[in-house]
Formats: structure tokens, C-alpha cells, sequence
């Protein structure tokens, strides 16, 4: 199994994040659409890979986002492996 990025649990399916390089469960990729800055992202992404770059390491989580998706994480009830929500 893999280690999300994000949450830190053991998942067996991974998906990478359209913000970044991380490598994420299914509970934070839905926590990831839903982040304000997904749809944006997300268009980036689709221009790199239509334009033949599809090792685009993506836009990067701004602080709104970063802030979004660490309360969705702390409403799961999930804790880092440093004890940090």
C-alpha cells in the first residue's frame, strides 16, 4: 500500500493531486475538488498535457487552499503522523 501525502494514511488507490506532485487517497481527492482553487488548477493542468508537457508538477496549493483542505482533513477527525491536524 501507499501513504497519502496529504492525510498520511495507508491507501491502496492513489490518485496524484491536480495542485501538485502529492499522491492522494480518495479522501482527499474529494476534499480536493471541492478546494477553491481546483477548477483552476485543474484548466492548467489539461493545457499542459494538451500541449504535450505531461510531467507538469501543477500550479502548487496557495494559502486558501492549503487552509481548505486542512479543515476538511480536521472535520474527518484525521491527524498527521507528527500529531499535527
Amino acid at each position: 500500500m501507499t501513504q497519502c501525502d496529504r492525510c498520511h494514511t495507508e491507501a491502496r488507490v492513489t490518485i496524484v493531486s491536480k495542485f501538485n506532485t502529492d499522491v492522494i487517497c480518495p479522501d482527499c481527492k474529494d476534499d480536493e475538488t471541492q478546494a477553491p482553487g481546483h477548477a483552476h488548477a485543474a484548466e492548467v493542468e489539461e493545457a499542459h498535457v494538451r500541449s504535450g508537457d505531461c510531467s507538469f508538477a501543477g500550479v502548487g496549493l496557495s494559502a486558501e487552499d492549503l487552509s481548505f483542505l486542512a479543515a476538511r482533513r480536521a472535520a474527518r477527525g484525521e491527524v498527521k503522523h507528527d500529531g499535527a491536524v
